[in-house]
């Protein structure tokens, strides 16, 4: 009674918001991210019966259309990254098969190459890259950084190697440091790539002008990070929080928590609406939501 009471105070004060169900909420969105003009959001999703990646119309009034495609019913489509200049995304998968990534029979290093115009897969490849569940584009140098999970490395490489497939060009971080590692994200303005992960305690940076290790904190598990460079703040999700949290990009500190209606998985800043976008699922519990 008492959770019941403080859930109903705590969603009094929500902030004003515009909620989109996809397929009645069955799909969880695992990862939000917005396009460079502002005009679209792009999702992906993962574990669930329908999976794939969408894109979300901002500039249609509310409910925005959603566009979805989900051609990948052998794969998870966990993480994805624009790749602006080229007009198509980079979504990154695993196998649903094997139910574990750290499986040893899991099919690694699935990369589908989808054309932003059409949101149909162009190319598929398997790239040496164990496990790249994320990657993070740097459009101004043309260089991609990618995670890989199981070798607790991140791969420096530019885009043209990258899409052609070319061997021995990248350069090898070890973030191993960096406990439970499975996201990035590129704060430009520190030239700094922030790495984090949702099992582990810690937040590291890698220093982009020397490609090393700079620092890693004693930290939050993560789900997913957005950055919000004109107020100098990050926005966290965290495992099975009901709310996400706003933290000073530099130090760290917590400065206050937002309640949401579900469990953010995902989040991305919208900066010329001055708002955020949360991607969030549900619990079984519940239903009406």
């Amino acid at each position: 009674a008492y959770m019941d009471l403080y859930l109903d105070e705590a969603l009094k004060s929500l902030p004003k918001e515009t909620l989109m169900k996809s397929n009645n909420g069955k799909r969880v969105p695992y990862n939000i991210f917005l396009d460079s003009d502002g005009k679209h959001l792009y999702a992906t999703f993962a574990h669930t019966h329908e999976t794939g990646f969408a894109r979300i119309d901002l500039e249609s009034p509310p409910p925005h259309k959603f566009h979805f495609n989900n051609y990948w019913t052998e794969n998870w489509a966990a993480y994805a990254t624009l790749i602006p200049d080229r007009n198509i995304a980079l979504v990154h998968s695993f196998t649903k098969s094997s139910l574990s990534r750290l499986s040893k029979n899991a099919r690694h290093g699935i990369t589908h190459i989808v054309d932003l115009a059409t949101l149909k897969e162009d190319l598929r490849r398997e790239f040496r890259y164990k496990d790249p569940i994320r990657s993070v584009y740097n459009e101004k140098t043309k260089t991609l950084y990618i995670l890989d999970k199981i070798g607790s490395r991140v791969w420096i490489v530019s885009i043209d190697d990258f899409l052609e497939g070319v061997k021995g060009t990248s350069i090898e971080v070890d973030v191993s440091d960096i406990w439970g590692l499975d996201g990035m994200i590129l704060n430009h303005k520190r030239n700094v790539l922030y790495a984090y992960g949702e099992a582990g305690l810690r937040f590291g940076e890698i220093d982009l002008d020397s490609s090393e290790l700079k620092s890693v904190t004693m930290f939050w598990p993560i789900w997913d990070v957005a950055l919000d460079n004109k107020n100098d703040v990050m926005y966290l999700s965290r495992p099975l929080n009901y709310g996400f949290d706003v933290v000073d990009s530099e130090t760290l500190r917590l400065e206050k928590r937002v309640r949401t209606w579900g469990i953010p998985r995902s989040i991305c800043d919208l900066p010329d609406v001055g708002a955020v976008a949360v991607g969030m699922y549900f619990r079984q519990q519940d239903p009406d939501l």
